[in-house]
C-alpha cells in the first residue's frame, strides 16, 4: 500500500497514520471536523509527511489511493466507503492493519459484555507472564499501533467489536472468544442477523491451528459454532454444566480442558470479581492465556487480584 486514505481522525485512525507513515506510505487523513484533541500529535503526523483534510466527504478523496483504512464509527454506507466498493479499492479495519504489521500472536475478545473486562484482565495475566505483550482494541488503544511493536515471541490481547470486524480480510487470531451476543449496535447493523454475522467474522480465516471459545450458555451459540466448525477447533465456555473441551465451572472451581487435560484454577470464591458474568469473563481469560502458553499458576495469581474496572463499558 503506497497511498492510503484514513477516514476518522480519532485515536484508531490517528494510530493507523503513524504505523503506515513508518512503512513509508503517503498517508491522507479525512474526518468531517477537526476534533483532534493532541495537537502536539497532529503536528508530529505533519511533520512526518500526512496530509489532513477536513470537511464534508466525497468521492474525489479516493483519487490516487490504493487502500483505504476505516476507523470503527464510519458505516459501511458512507459515501467514500460506497465509492471504493465501486472502484474495487480494498477496505479495511484498524484491525485488519495491526493483523497485517505485527509479528505477534493475537488473542481476541468480543461479545456484547465483558469484553474489556475479560481483555483487561487477559492482559494482567500477560504482563506477568514476562513475557512482550500489547493490550489495545476498542478499549481506548489503537490495536496497530501497539501490535506492530510487539516482538514474535510476545503475544496481544485484543478488544475487538463488530464495527472493526466488518471491514477484515486476513485478519486471524491465533484464539478468540466470542463472550455473548444480545441486541445492540442495531442502529449500525439494522438487523440482529447482521450484528450476529459482524461477530461470527472473528473466525472465518481461523483454521485447525487456532480455536474459538463459544458460550454454551448462549442462544445464538449452537448457530455459531456450527459456522465455526468449518473453519477452526471449536471449544466451548459455561458456568452451568461441564464441556469436553473449554473453560467451565467443577463445582466452585474454574477448570480449563484442553487436549484431554483437565486444568484446575481457582474457587469462585477466591476471585474479587462476583456474579455469573464475572466468572465467564474470568473462565475466558484464563482460557485465552492458557492458548497464548501463560503459565498455570500466572493465571491464578492473576484470576486472584484482579477487581472489577471503574466505570466500566464494554
Amino acid at each position: 500500500m503506497k497511498h492510503v486514505l484514513i477516514l476518522g481522525a480519532g485515536i484508531s485512525g490517528l494510530g493507523a497514520a503513524h504505523v503506515l507513515l513508518r512503512h513509508g506510505t503517503h498517508v491522507v487523513i479525512s474526518d468531517l471536523k477537526d476534533q483532534i484533541q493532541n495537537n502536539k500529535e497532529k503536528e508530529e503526523l505533519i511533520g512526518l509527511g500526512a496530509e489532513f483534510c477536513f470537511g464534508a466527504q466525497s468521492e474525489s478523496l479516493l483519487d490516487g489511493m490504493d487502500a483505504v483504512v476505516v476507523s470503527p464509527v464510519i458505516p459501511a454506507e458512507n459515501v467514500v466507503i460506497q465509492g471504493a466498493m465501486k472502484r474495487h479499492i480494498p477496505v479495511l479495519s484498524e484491525v485488519e492493519l495491526a493483523y497485517r504489521v505485527t509479528k505477534a500472536p493475537i488473542l481476541a475478545i468480543t461479545g456484547t459484555n465483558g469484553k474489556t473486562t475479560t481483555t483487561t484482565l487477559l492482559g494482567s495475566m500477560l504482563s506477568h507472564s514476562g513475557r512482550p505483550f500489547a493490550l489495545a482494541g476498542n478499549l481506548g488503544i489503537s490495536l496497530s499501533r501497539e501490535a506492530e511493536l510487539v516482538p514474535e515471541d510476545g503475544l496481544i490481547a485484543a478488544e475487538v467489536s463488530s464495527f472493526q470486524l466488518e471491514f477484515i480480510t486476513r485478519f486471524r487470531p491465533k484464539a478468540a472468544v466470542i463472550l455473548n451476543i444480545t441486541p445492540d449496535h442495531l442502529e449500525r447493523h439494522h438487523t440482529m442477523e447482521a450484528y450476529v454475522a459482524a461477530k461470527a467474522r472473528i473466525f472465518e480465516n481461523m483454521d485447525e491451528t487456532n480455536c474459538i471459545l463459544l458460550n454454551a450458555d448462549d442462544p445464538y451459540t449452537p448457530m455459531l459454532k456450527k459456522q465455526a466448525e468449518a473453519h477452526t477447533h471449536v471449544c466451548l465456555l459455561s458456568t452451568s454444566h461441564g464441556v469436553e473441551e473449554g473453560a467451565c465451572l467443577s463445582g466452585d472451581r474454574l477448570v480449563l480442558k484442553r487436549r484431554g487435560e483437565t486444568i484446575p484454577l481457582c474457587t469462585a470464591g477466591e476471585l474479587l470479581l462476583k456474579g455469573r458474568q464475572n466468572i465467564e469473563d474470568c473462565l475466558a481469560a484464563a482460557f485465552l492465556a492458557h492458548e497464548g502458553g501463560v503459565d498455570t499458576a500466572v493465571i491464578i495469581e492473576a484470576l486472584k487480584t484482579f477487581a472489577a474496572l471503574p466505570r466500566l463499558s464494554s
